[in-house]
């Protein structure tokens, strides 16, 4: 069974693709789908299982992540709906995977990905408040004198006006910045707000996110057309810009930043296209 979190994980992992194995994936978020990519890429024989019946729908919205699924298909990768419960082995060699619902998939290799659990363990007992992370206020603060910054970080995000922790790379950046300032600002110290950015590349498709699609009612498609496997689109609650996607369209993306930052449509040589947030293309 493998994970991947370090640098040794993964040359693990890329040994044991040699030889073209069947391998499951348990979990299909950034990780897993890019994993499963780049597996499927070796010569692997892969199966994705994933919660969801699409695969990223929550985090590209629906045009990007149908785009995504076709790109699976296309490269002859499985996606199984499903949650797996337990890997099976035999005299300590993996045979597969024990899935929720009773059913068994076969594998050689399989990858968990299943996301983190922040790791606080240390903290209890300290005083520092502690609850799916280091529970933060707006500055990053936890308790006078101590800071968090990163995956742990669970704070409140002015935007959403929600909790949150977010595992992406370019935050734990941003927010570690942020700290650093406030620490050496004192009473000026200033709320952290970033807006959540990400990317991911799935084969031939590089996926740009800017905001939170989570709540978005409906989306217009600004340049391209999901079909032509590039395109901007926005996507709105109501009348407000919430969030934006850029796929294979990276030099828009910083337009789409703005976008969202502001609030307003940015403009656009081509009309906007109102499609409700739930449709795909097909």
């Amino acid at each position: 069974m493998h994970v991947l979190r370090t640098l040794d994980d993964a040359l693990a992992l890329r040994e044991a693709l040699r030889a073209g194995p069947r391998m499951v994936v348990a979990g299909a978020g950034l990780l897993g789908t890019e994993a499963a990519v780049a597996a499927r890429a070796l010569g692997a024989d892969v199966t994705l299982v994933s919660s969801a019946p699409v695969p990223l729908l929550g985090l590209l919205g629906p045009q990007a992540a149908g785009l995504v699924a076709a790109t699976h298909r296309d490269l002859g990768l499985r996606v199984h709906q499903g949650r797996v419960t337990a890997v099976r082995a035999a005299r300590d060699t993996v045979t597969g995977v024990q899935l929720a619902d009773g059913g068994v998939l076969p594998a050689d290799v399989v990858l968990v990905a299943t996301g983190s659990v922040p790791n606080t363990e240390w903290l209890h007992g300290s005083g520092v408040p502690v609850g799916d992370g280091v529970v933060c206020d707006v500055l990053c603060a936890a308790e006078p004198g101590v800071w968090a910054a990163g995956d742990v970080a669970n704070r409140p995000d002015p935007r959403t006006r929600r909790r949150r922790r977010l595992e992406h790379r370019t935050h734990a950046t941003e927010q570690a910045m942020a700290v650093a300032r406030n620490i050496l600002a004192g009473g000026a110290a200033r709320p952290f707000a970033p807006l959540r950015s990400f990317w991911t590349d799935q084969h031939d498709l590089k996926i740009q996110v800017f905001g939170d699609l989570t709540g978005t009612d409906r989306c217009h498609i600004l340049q391209g057309t999901p079909s032509e496997r590039q395109f901007t689109a926005v996507y709105y609650a109501g009348e407000r810009v919430l969030g934006a996607v850029a796929v294979n369209m990276p030099r828009e993306a910083l337009r789409l930043r703005v976008a969202v930052e502001s609030g307003e449509l940015p403009t656009t040589d081509h009309p906007a296209d109102p499609t409700p947030a739930g449709a795909t293309e097909g």
